[in-house]
């Protein structure tokens, strides 16, 4: 027993420390993709501002209040020291400390980002649980294959869907006159809908198809057996199922943030995702290279935290 405890934490030890490394080497990639992508400024920003002519004293003074003076391993050291700080520069637009502003903005979306979160799960639970069947009836089947839908452009989609659910419910109709009082409802439903369709399709197919695969499995087989009732073998499936959605995670959160950065700007909403597409309209490269920043450290973090716990504990099938 004191062997094989001090096997799993010194296997448990190797898996953290090849996933913290991972992170860091990720991490380091990542700000320096960034940073060589942006190094030509400013003159990309002032040309994206229409500027034809700069005099050179502006060029000067400009690359100077974005810390990119001096050599090139200067600038990146003095880039990374920054970020380590949390400090992204100020914008080029409004000289708004960009830490600052991608922090308000996030706060912006937390309502959207969480309720379509919580339709996300929502829908992989649906498909884990309604699919643990072990004869599937043809709406199953027809669900199943009108489902890759939901990976079309996501606002045609989430429009189509949210339009018909909210006149078949009455809670507005095609009409404008039908819309007044309730638009700013049907306006959020939409919102949700665009930024949740992408990744809660994701989540539902594969774990409706893991589901169905599984429950012809040979120790679902031996449950049969063995006389334990269908609805006591799908509650022990769903651990099953769900752990094999792990890998996906990283996946369903790319969707889900290209689904806000999308939704943002389609209905013209403030928040982190139109943040984005603001910068780069307006040629504001200190907020473009802050919000990849910032938005891509978590997601690596996260993909691998998930990665390494998918490792450290596989699905027992």
């Amino acid at each position: 027993m004191d062997l094989s405890a001090r096997s799993h934490d010194s296997g448990f030890t190797v898996v953290l420390g090849k996933t913290i490394l991972r992170i860091v080497v990720l991490l380091f990639v990542l700000h320096a993709a960034v940073f060589l992508a942006f190094d030509i400024l400013p003159e990309a920003a002032y040309s994206q501002l229409g500027f034809a002519a700069v005099k050179k004293e502006l060029l000067e003074e400009t690359r100077q209040r974005m810390g990119l003076t001096g050599r090139l391993p200067e600038r990146y050291w003095l880039s990374l020291t920054h970020c380590s700080r949390f400090d992204f520069g100020v914008s080029l637009r409004t000289g708004y400390p960009v830490a600052e502003l991608l922090r308000r903005r996030a706060l912006d979306s937390l309502p959207v980002v969480f309720t379509s979160l919580v339709v996300t799960i929502s829908a992989l639970l649906a498909g884990s649980w309604f699919y643990s069947t072990k004869r599937p009836s043809r709406w199953h089947h027809c669900v199943l294959a009108l489902s890759p839908a939901t990976l079309l452009p996501q606002f045609a989609s989430a429009s189509a869907l949210a339009t018909g659910a909210f006149f078949l419910l009455g809670l507005g109709t095609l009409s404008p006159s039908g819309l007044i009082g309730k638009s700013g409802r049907v306006t959020d439903a939409l919102l949700i809908t665009a930024v949740a369709l992408m990744p809660a399709g994701i989540l539902f197919t594969a774990a409706a198809k893991t589901a169905l695969l599984m429950s012809r499995r040979r120790f679902v087989l031996t449950y049969e057996a063995i006389g334990l009732p269908w609805s006591r073998i799908r509650v022990l499936l769903q651990t099953n199922i769900l752990q094999q959605m792990l890998p996906l995670a990283n996946r369903a959160l790319l969707a889900l943030l290209l689904g806000t950065v999308f939704a943002e700007l389609a209905f013209d909403r403030p928040g982190i995702g139109s943040v984005l597409t603001e910068a780069i309209r307006s040629g504001d490269q200190p907020v473009a290279a802050g919000w990849f920043l910032a938005v891509g450290g978590p997601v690596i973090f996260l993909s691998q935290a998930l990665a390494a716990w998918n490792k450290r504990f596989p699905s027992a099938t």
